[in-house]
């Protein structure tokens, strides 16, 4: 058996050689300007046969030209095939006679039949430029279709549609108008794929672009349609064009054109309602939930960046910031929250990142428990949790000064050496006869005694005030200039950390505390005195917790949030001093 094998595959000749001409569909009447196919089989050709040539091509537009091989075995022998593809557009009615086509096979030159093809008259195109009327969106050789991979979901559930583009004749450009569909939030998948495929025997050229939807209302919705303008060439002069930016759709020839415009069929979707009235953190399917701290040692009342971490697929975007679970002795401000979803494959993945500034106020050993995120499976069809891991954290030192308080330093009063001494009595003082009180005097004599002296002292009075008063504003210059001198140092080094620390020492300083101390309460009620408003000081706060994970979370910011933390910057430098 493997010696008949290896001579099947030395001797393909053995079969009898053959070539043979003909249409896609075996037609000999063809309508004018439209695309078809001219196949040219030769059965048994090798690597020793020559290209095909078809004669009578000239009275025909080619627009393209392909190639394929096959190999079978049938009874225990091989046969192969070559199939030649000639994509040709006739412009003109009438009668052509295309062939033979010829090939060279063991140095003969070996001819097929010929072809005698009927071009019949095709309505007259409109005038270029012009969209078809409505009705007639469509075009022979070229379809629009829109599908849906499901049509019934519940709230929040993510759909993938499919938009899909085929022609057969060639296109100059195309443009596909914005998918509209209220109700849904609509992402783009940025991989588009093109392709060729033979249909019916005629090759066809073949665009897909497919879309993410996500509901937020309930009901009954109705998608697209969606629409597409093409240009393609009515004659035969040439030109080149594209469409969608890519040769993909290349044409070949160009002239005068029309516009056509194709729609896609609306496509109807039921969004039902989540059926549970549990209360859930999102919708969709998730794999984890991780949390990360910066550092598990710390001082009361540092700041440290707590981190959460969900990866899967969903509507990430409409995740809300989760309320932390923390002990007691524990405060946390939210810092930000980030979306990251791969484009280029179709969202299948997708990591939400939610950051936290977190602050102890005593010291000791505490443990933040597992975090819960309840979603509803949409796979599964049922609400599911997922938990993350507990973190421990080592808070050390004592409590701050500021908060111990201060014992003055009385001195008791002397003890009696003796138990005599403690229990005698006082000598008691002699009798005096009470004296007559004296006369007061008039109160003109205490009017003359206190103003007398003020025309003498008061411009020298006045004069050390204002001495004084001159001494303070320069002062306050002085600290107001130094200030925005070491504010510009920073803001030239482009040093997070020290800004972190220039908000911080400065608060402390108008509030008479020691900067160690200070916790985001206090900067809180620093500005609540200072009459902004509750808005204001969350978005204040949000700035000291993103610039403090250069200083505790060792984190590297790139060139984008590195500036926009110095403008911030200086928003609340001008805002504040």
């Amino acid at each position: 058996m493997f010696y008949v094998f290896v001579l099947c595959l030395l001797f393909p000749s053995l079969q009898a050689f053959s070539i043979s001409l003909r249409t896609h569909n075996n037609s000999t009447s063809l309508p004018a300007e439209q695309p078809f196919n001219l196949v040219v089989e030769v059965k048994e050709g090798d690597r020793n046969t020559g290209d095909v040539v078809l004669d009578g091509l000239n009275q025909l537009q080619l627009i393209g030209r392909q190639r394929s091989n096959s190999v079978t075995m049938i009874n225990g022998n091989f046969s192969s095939t070559i199939v030649y593809y000639f994509t040709v557009v006739a412009n003109n009615p009438g009668v052509i006679t295309v062939g033979p086509a010829k090939v060279r096979h063991e140095g003969k030159e070996i001819a097929s039949n010929t072809l005698r093809i009927a071009i019949t008259q095709t309505p007259i195109p409109q005038s270029q430029g012009q969209p078809r009327a409505k009705g007639s969106e469509t075009r022979a050789g070229m379809s629009t279709k829109l599908t849906t991979n499901k049509n019934e979901v519940v709230l929040g559930e993510s759909i993938e549609a499919l938009f899909t583009f085929c022609s057969s004749q060639p296109v100059m450009e195309a443009s596909l108008a914005k998918f509209e569909a209220p109700g849904f939030t609509i992402k783009e998948v940025k991989h588009q794929q093109q392709r060729q495929e033979i249909i019916n025997g005629v090759m066809h050229n073949i665009f897909e672009k497919k879309y993410i939807l996500i509901p937020h209302k309930e009901g009954s919705f109705t998608l697209g349609p969606i629409v597409l303008e093409a240009v393609v060439p009515v004659r035969h002069q040439r030109r080149s064009g594209g469409i969608f930016d890519d040769d993909f759709f290349s044409s070949l020839f160009g002239g005068q054109a029309e516009r056509v415009q194709l729609k896609t069929d609306p496509l109807a979707i039921q969004v039902k309602p989540i059926p549970t009235k549990q209360a859930i953190d999102g919708i969709g399917i998730f794999t984890s939930y991780k949390a990360t701290i910066s550092d598990d040692q710390a001082h009361p009342h540092e700041p440290l960046t707590f981190s959460l971490d969900l990866e899967g697929k969903g509507d990430l975007d409409h995740i809300t910031i989760p309320k932390l679970k923390v002990p007691r002795n524990m405060k946390y401000y939210e810092s930000k929250n980030e979306t990251t979803e791969n484009e280029h494959d179709a969202f299948a993945s997708g990591r939400k990142h939610f950051e936290f500034v977190l602050q102890a106020t005593t010291p000791g050993v505490f443990t933040i428990p597992a975090q819960e995120f309840v979603y509803f499976d949409t796979t599964a069809q049922q609400v599911k949790t997922l938990c993350s891991n507990p973190i421990t954290v080592t808070i050390h030192g004592t409590a701050s000064a500021s908060d111990a308080v201060i014992q003055k330093d009385n001195k008791p009063a002397p003890i009696a050496n003796t138990v005599d001494e403690a229990i005698e009595e006082p000598t008691a003082p002699p009798l005096q006869q009470p004296s007559s009180p004296p006369t007061a005097l008039p109160w003109w004599i205490f009017g003359l005694v206190l103003f007398t002296p003020i025309p003498f002292f008061a411009k020298p009075l006045f004069g050390l005030l204002e001495k004084s008063w001159a001494l303070l504003r320069t002062k306050k210059s002085r600290t107001k200039s130094h200030q925005k001198k070491v504010f510009k140092a920073l803001i030239r080094q482009e040093n997070i950390d020290g800004i972190y620390a220039f908000f911080i020492t400065h608060i402390a300083q108008q509030k008479n505390s020691a900067t160690l101390s200070l916790s985001m309460d206090d900067v809180e009620t620093y500005l609540l005195q200072r009459g902004f408003e509750y808005d204001k000081i969350d978005e204040f706060i949000s700035f000291l917790g993103s610039c403090s994970g250069s200083k505790y979370a060792h984190k590297s910011f790139s060139a984008q949030e590195k500036e926009a933390l110095l403008s911030k910057a200086h928003y609340w430098f001008l805002t504040l001093l």
